[in-house]
Formats: structure tokens, sequence, C-alpha cells
């Protein structure tokens, strides 16, 4: 889930442009550009979008994600 979450699409918006990350359900993105005129679909993830890498910790079991946008990875050593 972590995973998951770190690597899942992403959406951007400034200076009145909405920029779309793939990966979306089809009727939602075209649901937003019909709403935002200014718009980029990209056809890949992208470093443009960040990267997130995190690190969690549950009842003393570590486990961690990296953001493929970085070509990161998480690594527990014990």
């Amino acid at each position: 889930a972590l995973y998951d979450a770190v690597n899942h699409p992403r959406l951007h918006f400034e200076n009145d442009v909405l920029n779309i990350e793939p990966g979306f359900d089809g009727d939602a993105v075209q649901s937003l550009l019909n709403k935002f005129k200014n718009h980029k679909l990209w056809l890949q993830q992208n470093v443009y979008f960040g990267g997130v890498h995190t690190v969690c910790e549950h009842q003393g079991v570590f486990c961690g994600a990296g953001d493929q946008r970085r070509a990161g990875v998480a690594r527990v050593v014990e």
C-alpha cells in the first residue's frame, strides 16, 4: 500500500495550467480537461511531479517506498 501511494499518478495545477500524469481513470481525466482548457497530458511519470520517499514504522517493523520518478528505492537494514 505504501509503495502504491508513493508511485500513484499525480496531477499539478500552477499558473493556470493543469498537468496530468497517465494512470488516472479516463472519464475523470476527460472531466478535468473539460474544466481546465489549459492542460498538459504527460505520456509517462516524470520528475516534474516531484519525488516522494517515505519510511513507515508500525509496532517495531519498518518499511519504506521510493518514488520511481527519481529511481528511488527503500531498504530495511537490520
